[in-house]
């Protein structure tokens, strides 16, 4: 038996299974995630107030999040490249150097006040599918569908992107299924 903090009652805490989650735009870099029969939230039977959200692997997520996001053909927005950069841990001065821009260039480019070109867009997509990999091993793509992925400026709809929790397919075995 638990107690409700905001309750109080003594009673059971109970795991409800929620078919359709949206994530918090803030935890998935300002984008819109839906996780599909993957999240548990823990209620108290007196009051019904949510006590916890369970969201499994959080950080392979944010990764799966990163990769989808970088095969999607809609431009990125600089909150969204931020969060790719960071969720790959490289510091701005490593994008700069492999995309052979100046630091401010990428700071421009994260803060809105400059746009990012097709050119140097593709490859930084690229490069952090390429960094996030090992962590979103469930998320498939391929070097030639990034490089010439076309990329539309803007969208009639939001973008939002679903998730469903299975068991992994490492990205090794697509390839030798595909090849």
């Amino acid at each position: 038996m638990k107690k409700c903090g905001k309750c109080g009652r003594e009673g059971r805490i109970q795991p409800i299974h929620i078919q359709r989650y949206e994530a918090k735009k803030e935890l998935m870099g300002g984008m819109n995630v839906v996780l599909i029969d993957a999240v548990q939230q823990v209620i108290c039977e007196g009051c019904g107030t949510i006590l916890r959200t369970d969201i499994p692997d959080m950080p392979g997520l944010i990764a799966a999040v990163c990769v989808k996001r970088s095969k999607e053909g809609l431009k990125l927005k600089g909150e969204e490249i931020r969060f790719l950069r960071k969720t790959a841990e490289w510091p701005a001065t490593k994008v700069a150097q492999e995309l052979n821009a100046a630091e401010e260039t990428v700071s421009r480019w994260e803060n809105g006040a400059q746009v990012i070109g097709d050119p140097n867009e593709r490859i930084f997509r690229w490069k952090m599918c390429r960094a996030l990999e090992q962590k979103a091993p469930g998320i498939f793509w391929n070097d030639n569908e990034l490089l010439s992925l076309k990329i539309t400026p803007f969208a009639t709809e939001p973008l939002v992107m679903e998730f469903r929790y299975a068991p992994v397919k490492r990205r090794e075995q697509w390839l030798e299924q595909t090849a």
